[in-house]
């Protein structure tokens, strides 16, 4: 069996952010968010899915 690392970051606050942020806005600074951290992948990490605030990176 193959060796797998699983990585999910998420952002920290998120719920309490959208809910006392302007819809637009929120959307926009949690957009920017998950863009830096798809670009900060140095690890050669592949991209599974984007859910929320949460991104599911893995590698074999």
């Amino acid at each position: 069996m193959a060796k797998s690392l699983l990585f999910i970051p998420d952002i920290s606050g998120f719920t309490k952010f959208v809910q006392t942020t302007e819809v637009a806005h929120s959307q926009h600074v949690i957009a920017e968010l998950l863009e830096i951290l798809i670009e900060a992948n140095t690890q050669e990490l592949q991209l599974a899915e984007v859910e929320g605030d949460a991104l599911f990176f893995y590698r074999e």
